[in-house]
């Protein structure tokens, strides 16, 4: 990344990618989601479907979880 602002930044030659998704990668750098590779993270995913379908972790009902991500007020999605 450059400290220029009048430098035009390098985008990928691929019209499916999100503009918003690009802006905020050349803002921050790419997201890191604290895996090494796309292996580990199917991996984890693997781990965690497999946990929930066997019974081992319990899911929390939506209204529950709904209440917790945005509080008790009338005024979100539903």
């Amino acid at each position: 990344m450059t400290n220029d602002p009048d430098a035009t930044p390098a985008v990928p030659d691929d019209d499916d990618l999100d503009p918003e998704v690009l802006r905020l990668e050349q803002q921050y750098g790419p997201p890191d989601d604290g895996f090494a590779s796309d292996e580990e993270w199917e991996a984890e995913l693997k781990r965690r479907i497999d946990d929930a379908r066997s019974g081992k972790v319990k899911g929390i009902p939506w209204e529950e979880a709904r209440k917790m991500i945005f509080g008790d007020h009338d005024d979100h999605p539903g």
